[in-house]
């Protein structure tokens, strides 16, 4: 993989990133610089606005499944 220069991260090219991923993790683990940057430029909630919210899931399916008995 080929190092970005320093100042590459630009919010539309993050964003543009981000868009690529459903979930924050696949994000982090799959473009780490992209998200670093957002997370100390203090875009991260912006760019990730998208994605699904992993624990928000899991806990409506357990609510949901206790809840059907």
């Amino acid at each position: 993989m080929e190092r970005k220069v320093r100042g590459y991260w630009t919010i539309d090219k993050v964003r543009e990133e981000a868009l690529k991923y459903t979930i924050r993790s696949s994000f982090k683990n799959n473009s780490a610089s992209a998200y670093q940057t957002a997370l100390k430029s203090d875009w991260l909630n912006d760019v990730c606005s998208h994605m699904n919210n992993v624990k928000e899931n899991i806990k409506i399916k357990t609510f949901n499944t206790f809840n059907m008995k």
